[in-house]
């Protein structure tokens, strides 16, 4: 009896073994967009429902109809292979702001289906229904688009523009925590890059006590201000002497100042792009007649501005190219 029944395990091991072989693991993947399709599919004649774009099939000719896509005829003949539907009409997708940067994370919505754009502004809704539809084009803090366009076979395009709603956007910043909303803080100021051929790489830190800067300090030297007066600290406080040096401080100092705290100055800012987490800034200012670009990142947890990055570039001064980053502890 033992024996009957390890030939009947084995016979049965053998047959499903059989089995398994006779079928396929095929992914089904849009030609455009690589993403998995999902949803209903007609495969020779019998409708199945797939959601993670993979569907078990036996080998041999097989027939695939989905709509928005061309049917397609295929061999299979591996255990696991991958299948590529073309869509009928599909649309590319470009969203920019108003000065051209490309919108990231703006959400395009043409009937049910929905894309999102890249870091380059692009996204591609595959397949697209064929005739006259109407896309939206939306973002947090910019002003919603719809637009209509006529679908047609094959690739179809569309580039538009997204202006930020001033409102949304000043109330938004109104509610955020600014480094001088805090009373008392450090922080860590790092530059790096280069300018007329010199590389610079440098970083210092410094404490803000009572919404002042009172203390910057390097991997050499330690500077307090005390009634708006700099000194060295040694093993003892040492006065600066020299008068051009605490001008040269007390700049510095008020430079930091105005970074740390610009709340009021950023409504006159050119906001290139903003979401709950960053915000991108684009400044231009001449410094002795030179056109000088600056770029403002701010990077936002809990309401709370956490790093400012500075990317300080320039036309007119030859291999002018700083960042500046600054981080809140």
């Amino acid at each position: 009896m033992k024996k009957i029944i390890l030939i009947l395990l084995i016979a049965g091991t053998i047959l499903l073994t059989g089995c398994s072989n006779n079928n396929a693991q095929v992914k089904l993947l849009d030609s455009i967009t690589h993403k998995e399709v999902q949803g209903t599919v007609i495969i020779n004649g019998d409708k199945l429902q797939i959601q993670d774009g993979t569907v078990s099939l036996k080998k041999g000719t097989i027939s695939i109809s989905k709509d928005g896509y061309a049917t397609k005829n295929v061999e299979i003949t591996q255990s696991d292979c991958i299948v590529y539907l073309s869509p009928i009409s599909y649309l590319k997708v470009n969203v920019v702001g108003h000065n051209g940067t490309s919108i990231e994370n703006a959400t395009a919505q043409m009937g049910d289906r929905k894309e999102i754009t890249d870091k380059n502004g692009n996204c591609i809704i595959s397949p697209s229904a064929k005739g006259n539809q109407t896309i939206e084009i939306s973002k947090k803090f910019f002003e919603s688009k719809k637009i209509p366009i006529d679908i047609t076979q094959g690739k179809n395009e569309i580039s538009t523009q997204l202006l930020t709603n001033t409102r949304t956007v000043q109330e938004y910043i109104n509610s955020l925590i600014f480094p001088y909303d805090q009373k008392n803080f450090s922080f860590t100021i790092s530059i790096g890059g280069t300018t007329d051929q010199q590389e610079i790489n440098y970083q210092f830190m410094g404490k803000v006590v009572n919404y002042e800067v009172k203390e910057i300090w390097d991997k050499n030297i330690h500077y307090i201000f005390d009634n708006n007066e700099p000194f060295i600290i040694n093993s003892v406080e040492e006065k600066v002497e020299d008068q051009e040096k605490i001008k040269a401080l007390i700049y510095a100092r008020d430079v930091i100042q105005r970074i740390l705290d610009f709340k009021n100055e950023i409504s006159n800012l050119n906001v290139l792009d903003i979401s709950d987490n960053e915000i991108l800034i684009k400044e231009n200012k001449t410094f002795e007649n030179r056109n000088i670009e600056e770029i403002i990142l701010m990077q936002i947890t809990n309401r709370k501005i956490y790093k400012i990055i500075i990317s300080i570039a320039s036309d007119d001064i030859e291999n002018m190219n700083i960042n500046v980053q600054i981080d809140i502890e």
